[in-house]
């Protein structure tokens, strides 16, 4: 499947059903990517820098290696996703659900993890498995501020 920006359309994709699709690899800065399903799509090594994903499902997705550097995730579900060295750099995950999102090893730098949304948890035990991932610039979502690079070594 080949897909082109369309400058006339630039929203066409707008609440589309990609579920389960394979876009693997692809170089798509800029996707406009609002309110579509991508459940258990496969975006692996997937170069899409600030993609606007507001509330995409991307339920068990794998975008493990993914860059999406200054992507708009906000009120994107994220549950079980797969994003182990993804690169997130200032992306916004304001309202994102995260509930067993595994971002191992990735890139999570200026970053507010403080208003992500975990279904069915209370705000008082936000967490996010992030085991190896870089930190830095970093707001975690217990509040703690992450202010020089390190890696997250807590599991």
């Amino acid at each position: 499947m080949r897909i082109e920006a369309n400058t006339d359309h630039p929203d066409v994709l707008y609440g589309a059903d990609l579920s389960n699709i394979i876009l693997s690899g692809i170089y798509w800065p800029g996707a406009r990517l609002r309110d579509v399903n991508l459940k258990e799509a496969k975006l692996i090594g997937a170069y899409m820098p600030d993609a606007d994903l507001t509330l995409a499902d991307l339920t068990w997705a794998n975008l493990n290696g993914a860059t999406l550097r200054r992507a708009c995730l906000e009120c994107t579900n994220l549950t079980g996703a797969r994003l182990e060295y993804a690169n997130l750099i200032q992306a916004n995950l304001e309202g994102a659900d995260t509930l067993n999102a595994n971002f191992e090893y990735s890139s999570l730098c200026q970053l507010n993890l403080t208003r992500i949304r975990p279904a069915g948890h209370p705000i008082d035990t936000l967490n996010i498995h992030c085991t190896g991932a870089l930190l830095w610039n970093t707001l975690m979502p217990d509040g703690t501020f992450i202010t020089d690079p390190v890696y997250d070594m807590r599991y």
